[in-house]
């Protein structure tokens, strides 16, 4: 019996484990201006992975009105599995719809962005304070930097947007206009807030190679991204 419940948690995982992937990516981008993150010690984090996890899983579950009582068979698992791994991949497309559980017809998006937003609002508490403080003091900063390094770091931010694979063609293009206009409003608070918005979407990990290209001293940015408690 014990290993009957196994075989079936296992299967119902699958779905969690898929969807983890794919929000993960979601995740990472909605944090990346969030310089002090550090996912391991947030426990808004956890609260999300489980989340994450859970979700799917329960939903197959009771999609597929899985009965342990009943022993897994050769014909039925490949079933199973398949039907795991398709709910898994296409868990965001059934947020968006109306899902039977059993007979009862139930929206799972307004559920499931609830508790979203718990995890988020408890990574907020943690970063918003320091993060907020840093940007302002990066904007600061390059007030103060002449016209030729914010040339010369420009120039480094559109050779690290245009190389980054990660990024489609319309993305590359979209960063391509906000350089440009960054450029056409020279020496203004205009072209400030504009560079300031597109260092947020460099890699934490890239953040201090791409501020030294704007003249921030290494010192300067050693203070800068010491992590804050």
């Amino acid at each position: 019996m014990m290993s009957q419940w196994l075989g079936y948690l296992l299967i119902a995982a699958i779905p969690g484990m898929i969807n983890l992937i794919a929000a993960s990516q979601e995740l990472g981008k909605q944090c990346r201006a969030l310089v002090f993150f550090q996912p391991l010690r947030s426990p808004g984090v956890y609260f999300w992975v489980v989340l994450q996890l859970l979700a799917p899983s329960i939903l197959f579950w009771y999609m597929f009105e899985l009965d342990p009582t009943k022993s897994l068979t050769l014909e039925s698992l490949p079933e199973l599995l398949s039907e795991a791994f398709l709910l898994g991949v296409g868990f965001v497309a059934i947020l968006n719809s109306t899902t039977e559980v059993g007979s009862i017809p139930i929206k799972i998006k307004p559920i499931y962005s609830f508790f979203v937003e718990i995890a988020y609002d408890q990574i907020a508490k943690q970063q918003t304070r320091h993060t907020a403080y840093f940007w302002r003091q990066v904007e600061v900063d390059l007030e103060t930097y002449p016209a030729e390094q914010i040339v010369a770091g420009l120039a480094y931010l559109e050779d690290y947007f245009i190389v980054d694979i990660s990024l489609d063609e319309e993305e590359t293009e979209s960063y391509r206009g906000k350089l440009e206009k960054a450029r056409q409003n020279e020496e203004s608070k205009a072209q400030i807030k504009l560079i300031k918005d597109l260092l947020k979407d460099v890699r934490r990990a890239d953040l201090a190679i791409a501020l030294q290209e704007f003249g921030f001293p290494p010192e300067r940015v050693k203070a800068l991204l010491k992590p804050r408690t």
